[in-house]
């Protein structure tokens, strides 16, 4: 099974080196730009809610079907959020959380291993659907096969449904609007 993880293009928030978190931004006419159609067609892609993941997911794969899963969404910077560095360098609460590595939590946002938990909950939840998936499809193979009264074609049919299964888990594709690109296998 292939897993590619791919982060959102360009913002204007990115740009301008502002928190958005779980703010709902667009890609930036540059951040459109940057990107291009895959080469691919998963039969899938499972993305944030945000915006910018999801157009992301479209010029990626276009027309491709898109699965929004709600707890793939960026972490939340809480007041940070649409703000820099810059306009917060005398911000208490900023200070005291640059402080503490930014582990500490964000106001009114979450923390950072309660953001990764989350992830990767999602994440390995998804995988092990994907796999399940897989496993029953084989499960049904293998029970045609075993059947005394089975015909030609259905065997040939059972053959295709398992080609297709391996298919849609080798081809499942995530998006989420925050992460590092590149691929697993």
């Amino acid at each position: 099974m292939q897993i590619y993880l791919l982060r959102h293009g360009q913002t204007e928030y990115n740009a301008q080196h502002r928190y958005q978190g779980q703010q709902d931004i667009p890609l930036s006419a540059a951040g459109r730009a940057q990107l291009r159609p895959a080469g691919f067609m998963p039969d899938v892609v499972y993305v944030s809610p945000l915006i910018r993941a999801r157009q992301t997911a479209e010029i990626f794969f276009p027309g491709c079907p898109q699965i929004i899963v709600q707890d793939l969404r960026e972490m939340c910077f809480g007041s940070f959020e649409g703000r820099n560095y810059v306009e917060m360098e005398h911000d208490p609460d900023y200070l005291a959380w640059v402080a503490a590595n930014c582990e500490s939590q964000c106001p009114d946002g979450e923390r950072k291993t309660e953001f990764s938990d989350r992830i990767c909950r999602t994440f390995a939840a998804l995988v092990d659907k994907a796999l399940a998936d897989v496993d029953k499809a084989r499960a049904n193979v293998n029970d045609l096969q075993n059947s005394s009264d089975i015909s030609q074609t259905s065997i040939r049919k059972a053959r295709e449904q398992k080609a297709a299964a391996r298919k849609m888990v080798r081809d499942h594709v995530m998006v989420r609007s925050n992460g590092k690109s590149g691929s697993m296998h």
